[in-house]
């Protein structure tokens, strides 16, 4: 699993692919739920969904899988994410295989949603390292084409 990010202490944070049995160390670091952005076989030697599901409901967590591809994330795809936010228990991590995605689908939802500012969640991913370009051009289009 690549760096745990913490994008909003207590709440929310982001991370690259766990493997199964890195999956109980989320949860004694407190995470309620994990939300899985990776789409099964994306590279040949990661975990599948039902693997890291099963871990993480070995680690007592809540467990969504929400794949999804940077380049054809919809309106929809940010609603369910924000929704699911929503409704579990937190502290909540999202993974995919950076957490470059994870926080592309919470930011988003911040500004499709919450009425967050894009600027500010672009500077909030350039201070976690996460280049911001694509959420930038997710929410302009989203913006643009709200049935998209």
């Amino acid at each position: 699993m690549s760096q745990l990010k913490t994008i909003v202490p207590g709440q929310f944070a982001v991370c690259g692919q766990p493997q199964p049995d890195q999956i109980a160390w989320l949860a004694e670091q407190g995470y309620k739920t994990l939300i899985g952005n990776r789409p099964d076989r994306e590279v040949a030697d990661q975990p599948n969904a039902a693997q890291i599901e099963s871990a993480a409901q070995q680690a007592g967590m809540d467990y969504i899988y929400m794949p999804v591809s940077l380049d054809s994330i919809s309106r929809a795809d940010v609603q369910a994410f924000h929704q699911a936010l929503a409704s579990k228990p937190e502290p909540i991590v999202a993974h995919c295989a950076s957490g470059r995605r994870s926080f592309v689908l919470w930011a988003a939802s911040q500004v499709l949603f919450e009425g967050a500012s894009l600027d500010d969640m672009a500077q909030k991913g350039e201070a976690l390292g996460i280049d911001p370009s694509s959420l930038v051009a997710l929410v302009q289009h989203l913006g643009k084409n709200p049935e998209s």
